[in-house]
């Protein structure tokens, strides 16, 4: 508690921790004596083993909270990134530590439009998928990405849905799991407006940096797969394990 408002005490600054002149030798009373000049955040009172707090600092932290907590929020933000530079979607973790996982209900009309007059089948059993026992999957898991970006989704059989659960698909399933997404954008077509098939198409392109105009191109195939081995390596470098059914 000390370090943190020993930059508000002009006379700690370039005091040492410890020693004869260290802040543990003349620190509390500099807190105590230099308390009204400084007007750091709190006083501590070492007698009564309490913090006072500072009532200009407690009103302007209440009237600037939502400034304040965005410039600590980003500051956490760069030193968490540092030190995790393989965790994707960083921010919203650390700002939302209990995100809730939304209703996927949009994704399954979507898909359960294209399975009725398709014939699709789940990518790991090669079972043909009905509109009765197919889920919509993370395929890289939602716990470790935190968001449900259609990039991301796909339709699966309902019991591979739940004990896949959160581990990552084995690299040979991932060509599989691309070109049902390519398919998905022909499919797209006969069920979407044109605006609305456009924002689909955007969904998957914006993930890997192409237009929409790229979708169809062996490129665009090439990256996507590149993007997502990256993810699940990184996945299974902070030991999501892998999913063998």
């Amino acid at each position: 508690m000390v370090r943190l408002i020993r930059p508000f005490y002009k006379r700690l600054i370039n005091k040492s921790e410890s020693g004869i002149r260290g802040i543990d030798k003349i620190g509390i009373k500099v807190l105590k004596n230099d308390y009204k000049r400084e007007n750091p955040p709190y006083l501590i009172n070492f007698e009564k083993s309490e913090i006072i707090l500072n009532r200009k600092w407690s009103r302007y932290i209440k009237n600037h909270f939502s400034f304040l907590e965005l410039w600590v929020l980003d500051e956490w933000h760069k030193y968490m990134q540092r030190q995790n530079v393989n965790s994707p979607n960083l921010y919203e973790k650390l700002k939302f530590p209990l995100f809730k996982r939304n209703s996927l209900d949009k994704q399954r009309n979507f898909w359960k439009k294209i399975i009725s007059k398709h014939k699709i089948k789940c990518i790991f059993t090669k079972q043909i998928l009905t509109v009765n026992n197919f889920e919509i999957d993370h395929f890289i898991c939602w716990n470790f990405l935190n968001h449900d970006q259609e990039w991301n989704l796909i339709p699966v059989l309902d019991e591979i849905n739940g004990i896949k659960n959160n581990k990552i698909p084995q690299e040979k399933i991932v060509k599989d799991f691309i070109d049902l997404k390519i398919k998905s954008f022909s499919y797209a077509r006969s069920i979407l407006s044109q605006k609305e098939h456009n924002k689909y198409l955007a969904e998957h392109s914006n993930f890997i940096d192409f237009s929409n105009d790229q979708c169809f191109t062996p490129d665009f195939k090439s990256k996507y797969n590149e993007e997502i081995n990256s993810l699940a390596n990184k996945a299974k470098n902070q030991g999501f394990e892998i999913f063998i059914n």
